[in-house]
């Protein structure tokens, strides 16, 4: 098979995500379709959008640096004809996680056009530089500067910088403040058969099965430290049934737990009205999961709603 020639470039120079033609010949031969071209730039690859014997339509890839462009074919590599990388796309923080931390915290930076190794790229945090373990396109891991401050984290890009995300510098104080936690999850199903519920309103299985509820603290208040103090469970009169309140987790002092609180509602006379059932419980900690699970062989149960009340701490800096 004859070797792929290069007879010009157009345009022949633009910056990361610009496109470019190939012109030239023997870059494809339709007798044999599994063997597509890809194209050199530089020290690394160009993107190619479209391609015909004569003409491939490419682009130029994040972290690109100027070089001669070579088209590998069926018949071989093509003669090289340079291509002038003129900026590396402007780079764009998307996210940072965490948000906040003592300096030598690991901060991992998520973005676009960060290029494909750091060269002479920097990240600084509200002005001073960081140094940086990981770096690639689209993800950075740095450390938080010792004489860092709260700012903003920017990530520049061959002299190009990147918008800024908010960054705070320091360390909880006192454990921070608290305020009420009080929240209401409503229920409203009648269970004739024992099961397992957990308590999320927006992840609902088929109440005809038993359904599943699941609720975690800190998906419902995100970075702070709740104290649950007690539960207050209403339900609906049906007679006797028994349930077990259960608490599991990890708490602040890093203790797992596992507490379980059986409970017995209702009459033997059963008046099919609301009626409350409190329970007490001081347990505090990120990662406590509650569930109810009615007692095998216990009487139906419908609860209409079961409120946790107790406080939550605020991260003060």
């Amino acid at each position: 098979m004859p070797a792929p020639i290069i007879t010009s470039l157009t345009p022949n120079s633009g910056a990361v995500g610009a496109t470019f033609r190939i012109f030239g010949s023997n870059f494809f031969i339709p007798s044999h379709p599994d063997q597509v071209p890809t194209v050199a730039l530089g020290s690394g690859s160009a993107t190619v959008l479209s391609y015909s014997a004569s003409i491939i339509m490419a682009q130029v890839p994040p972290g690109a640096t100027t070089g001669n462009v070579v088209v590998f074919a069926i018949g071989g590599s093509s003669n090289g004809v340079l291509f002038t990388v003129t900026g590396t796309g402007t780079p764009a923080i998307s996210g940072i996680a965490p948000t906040s931390g003592p300096a030598g915290t690991v901060v991992t930076i998520t973005g676009t056009n960060f290029g494909s190794s750091q060269n002479t790229s920097t990240v600084t945090f509200n002005g001073v530089a960081a140094t940086v373990s990981s770096w690639s396109n689209t993800s950075i891991k740095v450390s938080v500067p010792a004489t860092a401050t709260t700012g903003n984290i920017v990530v520049t890009v061959g002299g190009t910088a990147s918008n800024g995300v908010l960054f705070t510098v320091g360390s909880p104080s006192n454990g921070g403040t608290s305020q009420p936690l009080n929240l209401f999850l409503i229920l409203g199903l009648n269970f004739l058969n024992a099961a397992i519920w957990t308590l999320d309103p927006t992840n609902f299985d088929d109440p005809l099965l038993g359904g599943f509820y699941f609720w975690k603290v800190e998906d419902v208040i995100a970075g702070r430290t709740p104290t649950i103090n007690r539960v207050i469970i209403s339900y609906r009169d049906l007679g006797v049934a028994t349930f077990t309140l259960v608490i599991t987790g990890t708490l602040d002092s890093g203790v797992v737990v596992n507490i379980s609180q059986p409970v017995t509602v209702g009459t033997s006379a059963a008046s099919g009205k609301i009626a409350t059932a409190v329970v007490g419980i001081s347990q505090s900690g990120q990662n406590l999961q509650v569930s109810i699970a009615r007692s095998p062989g216990s009487g139906p149960l419908s609860i209409t709603k079961l409120r946790l009340e107790g406080k939550v701490e605020t991260t003060v800096y």
